[in-house]
């Protein structure tokens, strides 16, 4: 992620970024989570980026092809790895978003 911010939005790097968003997208429309039927560390560390994804990255990296919610199964996977008990208390996004305007 990071790569398309600190390299100007490298060009084949932005269009991989939202080609795996798609990928992501069309594995979640026929299984619960990335890796089958129970949540993964795959899940857990898909859930770190796209949390912060259309307030951080969409706005501040400019991946603004498209937002999260313009992705009908990952945003409903969010949603419920959101309400896994002890998942949402390790998102402060009032903090992320801090740290993203060097405040």
């Amino acid at each position: 992620m990071y790569i398309i911010y600190f390299w100007s939005l490298d060009d084949e790097a932005f269009y991989q970024l939202f080609k795996t968003l798609d990928e992501a997208e069309k594995i979640l429309d026929k299984q619960r989570f990335i890796a089958g039927d129970y949540i993964t560390e795959a899940d857990v560390r898909l859930f770190v980026t796209i949390v912060r994804f259309d307030s951080v990255y969409y706005v501040h990296f400019k991946c603004n092809l498209k937002r999260i919610e313009d992705y009908p199964n990952l945003s409903a996977w969010l949603r419920d790895v959101y309400q896994i008990p002890g998942m949402s208390s390790t998102v402060l996004m009032n903090q992320i978003k801090k740290v993203c305007n060097n405040e």
